[in-house]
Parts: C-alpha cells; sequence; structure tokens
C-alpha cells in the first residue's frame, strides 16, 4: 500500500513539473506584438552661411589660388579716369567699363603737392586670375529659398611678410617682427628664432582694390590709413606744364578694406566676381618702387534680415 502510495506521488510531481513548465512558456509567447511610444522628429534648421568659391561655376570649394600666388606680382601705379559704384563695369569694349592712365610724377610747387605730369598713358590693372579666367565665382550653397544671405566682402591688405628662419637680430628701424601667429613680439632688439619680419615702410596704403559683383562695380578698397587720398588723382596746373584734364578727383572715395562692402545672395546663386589692383599713382613717387604689400581678400556670409 505504501509502495503504491509512493509510486502515486512520483508520478502527480511530474505532472505538477510539467505543469509549470507549460505555464512558463506559455507567458513568453502570450505577447504576439510590441510598441514603441510615438515620438515627433523634427528637421534641425541650419541657419549657418554656407558659400563657396570657384574660379568655375562649379565644383565649389573653401578657397582659390591666384596665378602669382607665391611669387611677386607688379602693380603699376595708375588712377581710375573716373568711376561710379553701381554703374562702372569690368567688361571689356563698353562705354562704361574702369578706364586708367598712368604718368611721370612732378612736384608742384604751387600746389604743394606731386602730381600727374602732361605725358599719361593707358594702363591696365591687375587682375585676380589663375592663368585661364579673370574672374571667379562665389555662391550661396543653401538650397532653401529662405536662407539668403548678405555677403561681406573685405581686402586685407598689408606689408609683405618675410619668413625668418634660424635667429636674426632685429632690426627695429626698418622692420616689424612677428611670431609664426604674426603676433607682434614685444621685446625691441631681441633675437628671434622663428617668425616674421615687415617692413615699416610698405606699400600697402597705396593698394586699391576694385570689387565687381555680376559685372557692376560694388566698390573699391583702400587701409583706413589711406582715407583721406585714396581714390583721388592729382590735378591742376604744375610747373613743368599742365596736367592732363581727365585726371580729375574721383566722384566716388573708397571703402575701409576692414569693413569691407556687401552685396546679396539668393539660396542657391552665385555671383560672378572681378577683382581689379593697382596702386595709388597720385601717392606713388621713386622712392617707393621696390615696396611690397600682401593682398587677400575674404568673403563672409550671414543670413540675410536674421
Amino acid at each position: 500500500m505504501k509502495k503504491r502510495l509512493l509510486i502515486t506521488s512520483i508520478v502527480m510531481m511530474l505532472v505538477v513539473a510539467v505543469a509549470l513548465s507549460t505555464a512558463t512558456y506559455a507567458w513568453f509567447t502570450s505577447n504576439a506584438g510590441v510598441t514603441a511610444s510615438t515620438v515627433t522628429l523634427t528637421a534641425a534648421t541650419n541657419d549657418a552661411a554656407a558659400l563657396g568659391i570657384s574660379w568655375t561655376d562649379s565644383n565649389y570649394g573653401t578657397e582659390i589660388v591666384d596665378a602669382v600666388s607665391g611669387t611677386t606680382a607688379t602693380l603699376v601705379p595708375m588712377t581710375p579716369i573716373a568711376y561710379t559704384v553701381g554703374t562702372t563695369v569690368a567688361t571689356a569694349n563698353t562705354e562704361n567699363k574702369i578706364a586708367f592712365n598712368t604718368a611721370t610724377i612732378r612736384s608742384d610747387a604751387t600746389q604743394n603737392t606731386m602730381v600727374f605730369g602732361e605725358d599719361g598713358q593707358t594702363a591696365t590693372p591687375y587682375t585676380w586670375n589663375d592663368a585661364t579666367h579673370n574672374s571667379f565665382y562665389v555662391k550661396n550653397l543653401a538650397p532653401a529659398n529662405t536662407t539668403n544671405l548678405t555677403v561681406t566682402v573685405k581686402a586685407n591688405i598689408t606689408g609683405h611678410f618675410i619668413a625668418i628662419s634660424g635667429s636674426e637680430n632685429t632690426d627695429t628701424t626698418n622692420y616689424d617682427y612677428y611670431t609664426t601667429g604674426k603676433v607682434l613680439i614685444a621685446s625691441p632688439g631681441a633675437s628671434v628664432s622663428e617668425g616674421f619680419k615687415v617692413a615699416k615702410n610698405n606699400a600697402s596704403d597705396l593698394v586699391r582694390v576694385a570689387i565687381f559683383v555680376n559685372d557692376t562695380l560694388l566698390t573699391v578698397l583702400a587701409n583706413d590709413s589711406a582715407a583721406d587720398t585714396r581714390a583721388k588723382v592729382a590735378k591742376g596746373a604744375i610747373s613743368s606744364g599742365t596736367a592732363i584734364s581727365t585726371y580729375a578727383a574721383s566722384a566716388v572715395d573708397a571703402t575701409s578694406a576692414t569693413t569691407g562692402a556687401t552685396f546679396d545672395l539668393n539660396a542657391n546663386t552665385s555671383a560672378e566676381i572681378v577683382v581689379m589692383m593697382w596702386l595709388d599713382g597720385a601717392l606713388f613717387d621713386e622712392t617707393r618702387s621696390t615696396q611690397l604689400a600682401d593682398i587677400a581678400l575674404s568673403f563672409d556670409g550671414v543670413k540675410k534680415n536674421a
């Protein structure tokens, strides 16, 4: 009797074990589907400017290199006969094209200034180029019509930076000395092992940079230090003859190279840029004929009406 009860007990235990196992499996498979809570996703709005630059209206990047980069371009002292912002153009064979003349410069005792002589000749300014193209393009790469930009173009006009390798005693009479980051070295007379020097008497105050946007003159940029004479032409009688009558003071003064000038670019729109450079012939004299200056341009865009 006891033996039969024992067998029955063992059977019942097996049944219970199977029942528990079946219940556990059923719990895991009872949810035929699962869900995640609903989340609304919004695409981010990019308000940052997206400018590109290229010699052709394609394959835009962040920098272009002029054909004479790393060498020295000769800028002939000259003066524009006249120009008007918004009217004067860069295109050849048009009556509105900007025109230049150069001439010998002579002392005028009456005006107490240097003026052009009577032997003026047609002159051609230097045009920014890559040996194939005399213009380049700046484009607003944003595809959305709401991202229109105001673009500011500036000219960084400085004295020519000469790299220093090794050790050199500073000649503070003729040069300023800079570290590699172009920070002025503060201790005159000290030695510098590496960096740059720039002549104190340089041609940066003579440089004029005309910016044409879509063939129309936007501005002429010059350093602030030349504010009283930039873009002006000496005129009047001189002691050894009569100055050419077409050398009249320009109707439009130059814009500060530091402040720059602005134009607008709609989204996915490009502007063709022509850059002409020259040295102000009205200020130039032969003692400055070997002086150097470095010129770089920058284009900065901000969202219009931001």
